[in-house]
Parts: structure tokens; sequence; C-alpha cells
């Protein structure tokens, strides 16, 4: 499933070491925000880590899922594109 991460950290060491983290589940795709194509295992697992870099009363993350149906309908203005794992073709 594509989850899109965004988020609003305060301290500038923090914010570094989230987008080093997140960097390992998903693509860059702005500023503050990611797309990550995870099964559950591996959001629990993004989720687990973000808990412990984020300090919760001053930091904010969300983590929104897409389902393929959202995901199809999504539309881009300007450059860019949606960042997909591409299909698997066994020959």
């Amino acid at each position: 499933m594509m989850y899109i991460v965004a988020y609003d950290i305060t301290d500038n060491r923090r914010r570094s070491r989230l987008f080093k983290a997140i960097k390992g589940f998903g693509t860059w795709s702005q500023f503050s925000v990611f797309e990550c194509d995870l099964d559950k295992k591996q959001v629990g697992q993004m989720q687990r880590i973000i808990e412990k870099i984020v300090e919760a009363s001053e930091d904010s993350v969300k983590i929104y899922p897409l389902c393929l149906s959202c995901l199809d309908g999504a539309e881009i203005i300007g450059i860019g594109r949606i960042a997909r794992k591409p299909d698997i073709i066994i020959v």
C-alpha cells in the first residue's frame, strides 16, 4: 500500500535524523513529504522509528494511507511523478 508521510519538525537535528530514517522507506517527493510503498510490517517498523525520533510535544508527523483507486486518481500539476514500485513480470 502507498503511504504519504508529511512532517513538520521544529529541531534541525531531529529533522535531519527523521529525513534519513524515512528515506530508507520511500521516495522523497517534496520538502517534507515522502511517498512510501510499504506492507503492514514495514509501516509498523517506520512508525516505531519515527516515534523514537520525534518530540511529540513539538513535532508533527502524519502518515496517510492511499488505496490503489485513490493513487490512480492522483494528479500532478507541474513536474514530477507518483513513486511506485514497478510491476514484476516473470518471463
